[in-house]
């Protein structure tokens, strides 16, 4: 099978019904800028609960937000993220337009180091189920605009994929993801 791409209802969030996860869905939105902002929510909500009770809870994230998602559902410590973060950013300010163009270039070694290294691909997909989501907004050429989400995958491309295309800027990124 392929990742499941349907039409976004936040109220359902990332519980499928088969799901044995608490009630609790963290979302994380989107915007770069809100970095520093959504680090301390990772540093507190780890710092106030057990991974073993954060292991209960779902994540769901849109655009930058989905790192942050994404770290959470996999329980990679804060520092962690935040030394990523501050590396990208340096590779970022040594390039002439930033991240604008250079996105994909830019973030997919930071992804396959926050998700690949950290255990088999079986098992992260597995430990992801009905935890981890990502949402983005689809603009059609007619100029119309639905939320979607994406939260069944079947491997590290997969999720690769649908990060990347929930912070793709319009006719600005090198991605596009083909909606039925």
């Amino acid at each position: 099978g392929a990742m499941r791409l349907i039409r976004h209802d936040p109220p359902s969030c990332v519980r499928p019904d088969d799901a044995d996860v608490a009630e609790v869905c963290m979302i994380f939105g989107g915007g770069a800028f809100t970095s520093c902002f959504f680090l301390g929510v990772m540093r507190q909500l780890q710092h106030r609960f057990s991974p073993a009770e954060l292991e209960r809870w779902a994540f769901c994230g849109e655009s930058a937000g989905c790192v942050y998602a994404l770290a959470m559902a996999l329980g990679v410590p804060v520092d962690e993220v935040t030394t990523l973060l501050c590396r990208m950013s340096d590779v970022a300010r040594s390039r002439t337009f930033g991240i604008v163009g250079n996105a994909k270039s830019l973030c997919e070694p930071i992804f396959r180091q926050l998700v690949c290294g950290r255990q088999p691909e079986a098992e992260a997909v597995r430990r992801l189920r009905g935890r981890f989501a990502v949402t983005f907004n689809a603009i059609s050429l007619n100029g119309s605009c639905e939320a979607y989400r994406v939260d069944e995958f079947q491997n590290f491309n997969e999720i690769w994929e649908a990060v990347f295309a929930s912070g793709s800027i319009p006719f600005l990124s090198e991605f596009s993801l083909d909606i039925p």
